[in-house]
């Protein structure tokens, strides 16, 4: 039995899903949508940073970084609820 872990994207492609999570959460913050190309670049340094990305235009860095800690259950939750169905080997 082997376990696997991809923290960094190299053997998963979950940009699909972890784009869908994103825009659920935007979407209820009454935010645009996130970029997907944008955030395919954010995706390999973790779930903060995908946030970061996407509400980063206008934020003093001090906000985004209130904004973030406050968004980052929902968005771990509605990753989870994607049922990694867009999610595929490389």
């Amino acid at each position: 039995m082997a376990i696997l872990f991809d923290l960094d994207g190299t053997l998963l492609d979950t940009s699909r899903d972890f784009h869908i999570a994103i825009n659920k959460v935007l979407h209820a913050e009454n935010r645009p949508k996130a970029d997907y190309d944008k955030l395919r670049d954010a995706i390999s340094f973790g779930s903060k940073r995908i946030i970061q990305s996407a509400i980063n235009e206008h934020l003093t860095d001090a906000d985004c970084a209130a904004h973030t800690e406050r968004m980052l259950p929902q968005f771990l939750e509605e990753y989870a609820s994607t049922g990694f169905a867009h999610t595929h080997a490389f």
